[in-house]
């Protein structure tokens, strides 16, 4: 406010940027439209970006949307400018749209590999995993060695319960080397698991959580469970007994490790350490 308060041109549009960025935050939507209409007149894509970035900010996405188009209009043939609408189309959850920017630079660059991840990944988010496995295809005729590609081909397969050739596009991006092992490891694993191919699950779950990455906590978390699981399938109860009470020591807050510890418990007629297990909860 006080920056603002010392711009001697209110009518600059700096100053109106400003001024509306302001109200946005002090949740002022209408009177913060207002300013930024009068911008509308500039015909400059760039401050319309910057305009769309200001509602998006403020949790405004309908608002962005509309000045994201607007940009658009003005500069159909910039391709920096429609690839960075469609991204951020995408992060705000307007996937229609960003499929519709995507497809318009698919059309000036047929073979061009990110374009088509772009696709593929909105596909994903839509839940139309058929045509996102085509926008991978497609995709890896222009680049044969684009990870996205097979990373989120192989997510596709996943949904759609073909969990072996899921495995082998986990595989394929593990030879890329550009992304974080560990979180591969662990996609295989589920895929394995849900083969109920117990050992190949535990061997890559063990892989996941002692590489050199360290997963984030939530991941972490999933995979310990499933790991501990694959143990209990395979009536390595030792075993799946040290996970649980990994788990418990690492994750406290974490329900599930004392239900499936005190299951195993029970199943081996240890009921009074199933109990100890279950009163944790």
């Amino acid at each position: 406010k006080r920056i603002a308060g010392l711009i001697e041109d209110e009518f600059a549009v700096d100053a109106k940027l400003l001024r509306a960025e302001l109200l946005l935050t002090e949740d002022k939507l209408t009177e913060a439209e207002a300013v930024l209409d009068t911008l509308a007149d500039e015909a400059d894509a760039n401050l319309y970006l910057n305009i769309a970035g200001l509602y998006i900010q403020a949790d405004h996405f309908s608002h962005g949307l509309s000045w994201l188009q607007k940009a658009a209009m003005i500069a159909p043939d910039d391709e920096e400018m429609i690839g960075t609408i469609a991204e951020c189309c995408h992060n705000i959850g307007k996937n229609e749209e960003a499929a519709h920017y995507y497809n318009m630079l698919i059309d000036k660059q047929p073979y061009s590999a990110d374009y088509w991840v772009g696709l593929a990944k909105v596909c994903f988010v839509r839940e139309q995993y058929d045509k996102a496995i085509e926008a991978c295809d497609f995709a890896l005729i222009g680049d044969a060695n684009s990870g996205d590609a097979h990373l989120f081909k192989a997510h596709c397969l996943y949904q759609l319960e073909n969990y072996e050739e899921s495995i082998k596009e986990y595989k394929e991006v593990l030879t890329m080397g550009n992304f974080f092992a560990e979180y591969i490891y662990a996609y295989i694993g589920t895929c394995y698991n849900e083969m109920q191919e117990w050992e190949q699950a535990c061997a890559y779950y063990i892989k996941a959580i002692q590489g050199t990455n360290e997963l984030d906590d939530t991941k972490k978390m999933e995979v310990y469970s499933n790991l501990s699981t694959c143990y209990y399938r395979l009536g390595r109860f030792d075993e799946a007994h040290d996970i649980c009470q990994t788990m418990e020591i690492l994750f406290p807050d974490f329900l599930d490790s004392y239900l499936l510890d005190g299951r195993i418990y029970s199943e081996e007629d240890e009921e009074e350490k199933a109990k100890e297990c279950w009163d944790k909860i």
